[in-house]
């Protein structure tokens, strides 16, 4: 998910993997997206037609209670990210961000969760300098705790990642 900012650059806030739903924003108040969608890598993308989705919510109207779960599923998630945003240190800030980012918050985490972003989004992402994300990625993956390759980060030992950010900030 991606979003402008004052600066009118999109910037990537949140990652979606396998089984996630969006635009429930525009079923309830019919304004436009407020955030876009750019695929990180080989994707299946499925679009339901707003007249359809109409029709189906008048034919069967207790649906509209799970399209509200959803709108408050995001509502979290989005205060999470504003959150995340305010950890002062950026150590702590970019363990945040990269177990959002990765899907290790999600209900069910990904297998096998992995970024596909270059060093500089990361960075945009965390609120971090190249300068200063590099160092703590050079430590994460000596300890083996991810993997770094061409725009992707991988995390091999996310129970290790999760410990860290925990004691990011004693």
């Amino acid at each position: 998910i991606e979003f402008a900012r004052s600066d009118h650059l999109m910037r990537t806030a949140l990652v979606l993997h396998r089984g996630h739903w969006l635009g429930e924003g525009t079923l309830f108040d019919g304004r436009a997206r407020v955030v876009g969608v750019r695929a990180l890598r080989e994707c299946l993308f499925f679009g339901v037609p707003m007249l359809r989705l109409r029709s189906l919510l008048s034919r069967k109207p207790e649906y509209w209670r799970e399209f509200g779960r959803l709108a408050l599923k995001h509502f979290d998630i989005a205060t999470g990210i504003a959150a995340d945003g305010m950890i002062p240190d950026g150590r702590r800030r970019f363990f945040a961000v990269h177990m959002r980012l990765s899907g290790l918050r999600d209900t069910t985490p990904p297998e096998y969760p992995e970024v596909n972003l270059s060093k500089e989004e990361l960075g945009a992402v965390a609120n971090l300098s190249r300068s200063s994300l590099t160092p703590i990625l050079r430590d994460l993956e000596a300890k083996g705790v991810i993997t770094l390759g061409y725009r992707s980060l991988r995390v091999i030992d996310p129970v290790m990642l999760g410990a860290l950010y925990g004691r990011a900030d004693r």
